[in-house]
């Protein structure tokens, strides 16, 4: 049997090192949760330092990288993940024995940093046979294909669908979009009417403020009025030609106006026109089939993932009734504690 040959392990920081930043804009499978500015807010925000792995030495354009932020918290204590809040993050190695001595190069780190777990949320599925990594949870990563025409995309959605647009083309209503103080204001005002629905706080204001910041130009906020009412919104990231549907918020009174999908198609549109070819509706929890629905109506293509824990103790179980508790009381909670409580609770579950 041929021994595996040994290699080093570098870390880098990836907000300072630009081969980072070069490395993923020529990767097929960077996503924009690996990018610096998505990983500036992180740490503007929560505090998280990233660090990426590599066999890569100093001086040499990167061949490979596993990206983590070690989230530290006195309440839920210390792990690795890749990446906190991020739907996805793949490993960014195409070789079996390079991605075996970085899994193990991580295992000794968390070692040495007392964490309690190391998560790795890839879009591959596929086993790491490593350091006994185990699946943790599953999820399905929803995308639509913006290469066909306009007429060819529209007939994709399901009848359903369609219908609302068209619904929603005959009402007064107003679409823009915008960056500044008032569109953040508008914007979070419907996600925590939405957020306070579905019994789970908003992460904290200055979240979207800094990603805004962060992303620059990649990010925008979409809104929707009905006459002079703010009635969806929704902030979409661009990473290269991918356009990613990531926070929506919207006011029940004008559900039956079909303000959601057609701010959904009007975002479409408008990433197809700027050069986008593909629109990632994210990810959701099995158990959350009418959402699974929901996007399955858009044309989407879906893609089974999961996310891989070590060690084996650290995988995730199922809903405790401490969730299901704290859950019950923010259904309860008036809108400025909710607020309040998401702005506390959200650095501790990264």
């Amino acid at each position: 049997m041929v021994p595996i040959q040994t290699m080093t392990v570098y870390e880098i920081d990836p907000l300072v090192d630009p081969r980072w930043l070069e490395f993923i804009l020529c990767h097929p499978r960077a996503s924009v949760f690996h990018s610096p500015q998505w990983l500036g807010a992180l740490k503007e925000t929560y505090g998280y330092r990233p660090v990426v792995f590599t066999t890569t030495g100093p001086e040499r354009s990167l061949q490979n990288g596993i990206i983590v932020c070690e989230v530290s918290s006195w309440a839920t204590g210390t792990r690795l993940v890749s990446l906190p809040f991020s739907d996805h993050c793949d490993v960014l190695v195409n070789d079996g024995n390079t991605l075996q001595q970085i899994l193990e190069s991580l295992v000794r780190r968390r070692k040495e940093c007392g964490s309690r777990y190391i998560e790795l949320r890839p879009l591959a599925s596929d086993d790491f046979p490593a350091c006994e990594f185990v699946s943790a949870q599953e999820f399905v990563v929803h995308s639509a294909d913006l290469r066909p025409s306009v007429e060819e995309i529209f007939a994709s959605f399901h009848s359903s669908e369609r219908k609302q647009i068209r619904k929603a083309e005959r009402v007064n209503i107003t679409y823009v979009t915008g960056r500044e103080d008032r569109a953040i204001k508008v914007f979070y005002d419907l996600i925590l009417l939405t957020r306070q629905r579905h019994c789970v706080p908003p992460p904290p204001i200055n979240w979207y403020q800094n990603l805004l910041t962060s992303m620059g130009k990649n990010a925008t906020i979409g809104l929707i009025y009905v006459g002079n009412q703010a009635a969806a919104a929704l902030l979409t990231l661009r990473f290269k030609d991918t356009l990613v549907l990531k926070y929506t918020g919207s006011n029940r009174d004008f559900r039956k106006q079909g303000v959601v999908p057609i701010l959904y198609w009007k975002a479409m549109m408008e990433a197809k026109a700027n050069g986008c070819v593909e629109c990632d509706f994210g990810r959701t929890e099995l158990s959350n089939q009418d959402l699974i629905a929901f996007k399955r109506r858009w044309g989407c293509k879906e893609l089974a993932i999961k996310y891989w824990r070590y060690p084996e103790s650290a995988a995730a179980g199922s809903e405790s009734w401490r969730v299901r508790v704290a859950k019950s009381m923010f259904s309860y909670m008036p809108q400025s504690l909710l607020s309040a409580s998401g702005s506390f609770l959200y650095k501790h579950i990264g």
